[in-house]
């Protein structure tokens, strides 16, 4: 049994005497679901979404390497609040554990995240930096 000295490290598995052992794909892969197959590529509206973008701002390793977080976001980007708040999440995450991006998906995100902004506050009439010249 784990004594209050000892501490729970990630990526082990209690056992019923108390002991430790390392499990395989990380600390909550056997919580996890099995993926549809409808979630492991980019869908229809998220092929469209990837393509709407101008050249240097589309999200292609990101719709590659992780289908069902482009879908999710090509899903939200009609709703600026909603986009703002799925972006933030995937950018800011600190759950402990996690991976993170390739660099090449992060700059993807950070370019969208840059590219969002501009629109949106194009778009918005009540914004207090329309007045100031952009450089």
């Amino acid at each position: 049994m784990l004594r209050a000295s000892e501490h729970y490290r990630p990526g082990t598995d209690l056992q019923s005497n108390g002991s430790a052992t390392a499990k395989r794909g990380g600390e909550f892969a056997h919580l996890r679901r099995p993926q549809p197959a409808a979630l492991c590529e980019p869908s229809a509206a998220t092929i469209r979404w990837v393509a709407s973008f101008p050249k240097e701002v589309r999200p292609m390793q990101l719709a590659i390497k992780f289908p069902r977080i482009a879908n999710i976001l090509a899903d939200a980007w009609p709703h600026p609040g909603r986009f703002e708040a799925r972006l933030r999440e995937l950018m800011l995450n600190d759950r402990p554990g996690r991976q993170g991006f390739p660099f090449d998906v992060l700059k993807e995100l950070a370019d969208l995240n840059a590219y969002f902004d501009s629109i949106r506050h194009k778009m918005n009439p009540n914004n207090v930096w329309r007045s100031v010249a952009e450089r």
